[in-house]
């Protein structure tokens, strides 16, 4: 199975749109526009880069999987998967803990740092609210558990990707993905507003964004190995016409959000409708980047995108903390109108070549001992996981 870079590109732009929203945020939210284009909900909406994850996660581990039901490779194992997705997730994850532990207590931030009870859960991903988890140190590491999830229920998962079982899969798009969330909005109606996230995204209530992207390797794979679905694969593949219509929809979906915001964490439509067709677009771009004719190039997989894609993992985990040791400091605390621009710059600088030596010095090492373990179909540093 070839790699698809631009999918390791298209990761590496979520991260960016991830690190824009959190330096927009915290350099004081302001309207941003061009003439009279309101071009806010450009900024406002970067969290969803999270949402483009956790589809590309379904889309690239369960390709394999979806391959061996259709006779094209082995089903992978779940103990040599489960060590390659651990070694690929917690060691940069452990190296910034001790390290942002250390840098805190030479600052004289000690009380930052995680007490007893809250350090073992820290080093177990509990960030679930409490009294079973507790409030992760950097605020971005709550995904992580929710990735880990996915991996462990993958390969219950993966079997509903099988000939006649896919609607199986489609029911629990449907079905449990509202529910769950229901349930979270309900009973924690009066929870602080990080709880509820929290807890409204676990698992369960993202079903539908890993669901989708397995849904998007079964699809591709029924393409690729059984010529089926000839509808589709004439859409994906039609020049501009599926990221023209992925643009448009996503467009929307950005305004729909940043107008209705106080609607989105309540008891409503938007609650419910806004994420499955974020994740039907992202699908939609998944399956045009691996299907679609390579010989005219694509932005995402120009080689700076990739290797942004490439080093996503630490840009995602260090930009926060960069953010918030800038903002320590008098030239951005005190400054207010032009506060975003440069703190952007300097996070941007920062946190890219962190990430660059964390992708260097542990993750590539670790991820290529980890592969000495039997291997299975697929390559998850190329393919743009996590």
């Amino acid at each position: 199975m070839r790699d698809f870079p631009e999918l390791t590109g298209l990761r590496g732009l979520a991260a960016l749109w991830v690190l824009v929203y959190h330096t927009w945020v915290v350099a004081t939210p302001r309207i941003i526009s061009i003439g009279s284009i309101d071009l806010t909900p450009f900024f406002s909406c970067g969290w969803a880069g999270v949402q483009i994850f956790f589809v590309l996660s379904g889309f690239l581990l369960g390709l394999p999987y979806a391959l061996a039901h259709a006779g094209k490779g082995r089903r992978p194992e779940a103990i040599p998967f489960l060590t390659r997705r651990l070694a690929r997730v917690f060691p940069a994850y452990y190296l910034q803990l001790g390290l942002l532990i250390l840098i805190y207590f030479c600052i004289g931030k000690a009380e930052r740092i995680p007490g007893t009870d809250s350090l073992w859960r820290h080093m177990l991903m509990l960030f679930t609210p409490p009294p079973v988890g507790t409030q992760p140190l950097v605020g971005v590491w709550w995904t992580l558990p929710v990735e880990l999830s996915f991996y462990l229920v993958l390969p219950a998962l993966s079997a509903l990707l099988a000939p006649g079982k896919i609607r199986y899969l489609c029911l629990l798009l449907i079905m449990i993905m509202p529910a769950w969330r229901h349930f979270a909005v309900i009973t924690m109606a009066n929870a602080p507003m990080n709880e509820k996230v929290t807890m409204a995204v676990q698992l369960p209530g993202a079903i539908d964004s890993f669901g989708m992207g397995l849904l998007a390797a079964w699809i591709h794979v029924e393409i690729v190995t059984k010529q089926r679905f000839a509808g589709i694969r004439r859409f994906v593949t039609a020049r501009g016409i599926p990221i023209l219509a992925s643009a448009i929809v996503l467009i929307a979906l950005l305004y729909w959000q940043h107008y209705n915001y106080k609607k989105y964490w309540t008891d409503s439509f938007i609650f419910y409708g806004w994420t499955p067709l974020l994740n039907l677009s992202v699908a939609t771009i998944i399956l045009r980047a691996s299907l679609g004719d390579k010989k005219h190039g694509h932005i995402l997989a120009a080689r700076p995108v990739v290797y942004l894609g490439t080093i996503s993992y630490g840009v995602y985990l260090w930009h926060f903390p960069v953010i918030d040791l800038l903002m320590e400091q008098p030239l951005f605390r005190e400054a207010m109108f032009y506060r975003f621009p440069w703190l952007l710059i300097a996070t941007l600088a920062i946190s890219i070549p962190i990430a660059a030596c964390s992708w260097e010095w542990v993750e590539k090492r670790i991820i290529g001992f980890s592969r000495r373990t039997p291997r299975v179909n697929h390559n998850p540093s190329k393919a743009g996981t996590l």
